[in-house]
């Protein structure tokens, strides 16, 4: 059924709308003044925050998964194709 799901969507699709996702993700957090972590296009987006494991409990409040890197003042994103704008967007306003 997976490869089906595949076929129908497209292996090219499913491989670049995760790092297209997380692209917009990090256009999104640098215009909002945060500092992203310098990325290639991949899935993954870190960017700087004061306090990571607040942000990180404040936006699972808002039904958002994201991984605090406190060592690091850091928090981490993470894209796939089963991801979509609105996620993007649920993150951005769950900030604080």
């Amino acid at each position: 059924a997976a490869l089906d799901v595949l076929d129908d969507v497209g292996l090219d699709w499913v491989l670049e709308r995760g790092p297209q996702l997380a692209a917009g993700l990090a256009e999104e957090l640098a215009s909002t003044g945060r500092t992203v972590q310098p990325r290639g296009p991949s899935t993954l987006v870190a960017w700087s925050e004061e306090d990571p494991e607040l942000v990180v409990a404040r936006l699972l409040a808002a039904n958002v998964v994201v991984r605090a890197l406190p060592a690091h003042g850091l928090v981490r994103a993470s894209f796939g194709a089963w991801n979509n704008e609105d996620d993007v967007a649920r993150l951005i306003a769950g900030l604080p």
